[in-house]
């Protein structure tokens, strides 16, 4: 919304950059680059693209990186000890890290 804004703004009120990014509460720079990256997609705002993160670099499927650490968490329940290098070996182990 607010790329919309930064481009409508200036051209139906006639106001600066400054103006128009003292209206949306963010600095001059921003409010310019919400306007470059909305005429850049030709009028579409990014609201509906996907933003940073998720699981693009993962190595295990959710499910397996869940129980990975169920072995360590029971031996460390009943010694009360978890040793991170164990946990680090076995990890890289089953990465095909050598």
């Amino acid at each position: 919304m607010r790329q919309a804004q930064a481009v409508v703004f200036p051209l139906e009120w006639d106001i600066s950059m400054r103006q128009t990014a003292a209206l949306l509460g963010i600095s001059e720079g921003w409010a310019c680059q919400l306007r470059q990256r909305f005429i850049g997609r030709g009028g579409c705002c990014d609201e509906a693209s996907p933003g940073p993160g998720g699981r693009s670099r993962e190595n295990l499927s959710s499910e397996s990186e869940a129980a990975f650490p169920a072995p360590f968490l029971e031996r460390a329940e009943a010694g009360g000890i978890l040793v991170v290098s164990e946990i680090k070996l076995a990890l890289d182990k089953r990465l095909g890290i050598t």
